[in-house]
């Protein structure tokens, strides 16, 4: 496969993604939008956007993670799909509204789209979780 583009929209939680996409070696451009991006400390290699339309029209990428509150993720579907702009992997932080999984629904077959729940693979998450099952088999 590939190297591919990506973009990540968002950079708190954001950052988690990115971070990982750097370690992953898997892709060739990388570019953050978020509105707070400069006052983040982020490599000089990444492509910054304060505006996450400004990023989607300038910038090439095969894959978008959307990493935002859920308005502003819903907000980002609209536009793609407004656009036509089908990525062929979305990539969904949760939650996820339920009027965002009526636009996802209208997004062609091309466009894979996933979603994570990121902690499950968090240790400090594992651990407190084997502390809630000891204290709920007890």
């Amino acid at each position: 496969m590939n190297k591919l583009h990506l973009l990540i929209i968002g950079s708190n939680f954001g950052r988690y993604h990115l971070n990982s996409s750097l370690k992953s070696k898997k892709f060739k451009n990388i570019s953050v939008a978020s509105p707070n991006i400069y006052e983040k400390k982020i490599s000089k290699k990444i492509h910054k956007f304060k505006n996450f339309k400004i990023a989607i029209k300038n910038t090439k990428f095969d894959m978008i993670t959307i990493a935002t509150k859920p308005k502003i993720q819903n907000d980002v579907l609209k536009f793609l799909y407004k656009n036509k702009i089908f990525p062929r992997f979305i990539f969904l932080e949760k939650p996820i509204l339920d009027k965002t999984i009526k636009i996802i629904k209208k997004f062609p077959n091309k466009s894979k789209i996933l979603t994570n729940f990121i902690f499950t693979f968090d240790k400090k998450w594992n651990y407190l979780k084997k502390k809630i099952n000891i204290t709920k088999s007890n």
